[in-house]
């Protein structure tokens, strides 16, 4: 049966909590990292009505987009914290991945320059990146898919939108144990030849001392024979939103309508620029302190959400497209998507989403 920190641990995999702005507080935000899991919510955030969804469905974990505790608290109470105070008393945890997912690969942007069919994808705005190394291990052959298991669950093998990514050759590996040594296979003083298989995986800087320690801790081998190498094949590049190209021009107002139909949003805001929108920048959640970049970038139009109304102004003088499509609707479908590859990752536990997760604004 998974756990809290199993599920963690792939979400930290595939939208790593150390990509979160300083100011965020991503991360398992409340419970125990050894409680069992059957069934987990999804939501965008965790309401007092997404915990009462869940402790009536029997949900002993829920994973939200927006962090249920944000700011420091210096007391749980019933009165001070409710939402905090109700998932502690019904034992339910709480992990949140916020500015993690929004720049994952795979993650809320890719999601909806997918959703809006943009081709050509390139980032809006360079955030950083994180090294990569190889690493190379060589393990009996029969052993091997049980090494490479461990490797993949501490980080190794994650490429894009792939993991436990991994490439293996077999071999012959030779070593002859001393009187001191406590040999898993072989005797002392006594060559030993034994089928081996090399198994490269790649792995980035900031999950190279997990992997080897976890590779150490599962090895047969009292003194595992491995390698590492700097990778200058891959970086990981880590990018606020994301700029592609629609496959057929269109101007401002059509594809105003076209963003409100393919998210699903129940209303729009939008200046209307004369440019023919080919090109498209697009960040999730509150981005418009990026319009600059979008403008730099060559794209037409921009498509966040919570503008502001000065921001709203920079765009009419500048005869710009700049669509708000609101917070609520650039990011949902994310949390849908995280939902089918928790599910896939994890057969034995049931994922459902949150009934209750719904926009807390109305329209009119």
């Amino acid at each position: 049966m998974a756990t809290v920190g199993e599920i963690y641990g792939y979400i930290d995999r595939i939208a790593p909590f150390k990509q979160q702005e300083k100011w965020d507080n991503s991360g398992l935000l409340a419970g125990d990292r050894e409680q069992p899991v059957t069934k987990a919510m999804l939501a965008l955030d965790i309401t007092g009505d997404v915990v009462n969804e869940a402790i009536i469905s029997g949900a002993r974990l829920i994973i939200s987009h927006h962090p249920v505790i944000f700011n420091p608290v210096k007391a749980v109470t019933a009165q001070s914290e409710p939402v905090v105070y109700k998932l502690i008393k019904h034992g339910i945890s709480a992990i949140c991945a916020h500015t993690s997912l929004d720049v994952a690969n795979g993650g809320v942007n890719d999601i909806l320059v997918r959703t809006l069919g943009l081709k050509n994808v390139k980032g809006l705005k360079n955030a950083g990146g994180d090294e990569y190394y190889k690493v190379v291990v060589f393990v009996p052959k029969h052993n091997a898919d049980e090494v490479k298991a461990a490797m993949a669950a501490a980080g190794a093998g994650a490429l894009g939108n792939y993991t436990d990514c991994a490439f293996e050759t077999a071999g012959k590996g030779t070593f002859k144990p001393n009187d001191q040594a406590r040999p898993f296979i072989g005797k002392s003083g006594i060559l030993k030849e034994v089928k081996e298989c090399r198994i490269e995986m790649i792995c980035p800087k900031s999950r190279l001392s997990s992997v080897i320690a976890t590779m150490k801790r599962v090895h047969p081998y009292e003194e595992p024979a491995y390698d590492i190498f700097l990778n200058q094949a891959i970086r990981d590049s880590v990018s606020i939103g994301r700029v592609g190209e629609l496959e057929t021009p269109m101007t401002a107002t059509e594809f105003a309508a076209y963003v409100k139909e393919k998210l699903g949003a129940k209303g729009i805001r939008y200046t209307r620029g004369s440019a023919v929108v080919h090109t498209v920048a697009v960040c999730g959640g509150s981005g418009g302190e990026y319009l600059q970049n979008a403008v730099n970038a060559g794209a037409e139009a921009y498509v966040t959400g919570d503008i502001k109304h000065n921001v709203f102004i920079d765009a009419k003088n500048m005869d710009y497209t700049l669509i708000d499509a609101g917070h609520y609707a650039t990011e949902m479908l994310a949390v849908s998507s995280l939902k089918n590859r928790l599910q896939n990752q994890f057969s034995d536990v049931e994922f459902i989403l949150g009934k209750a997760s719904l926009e807390t604004v109305n329209y009119l």
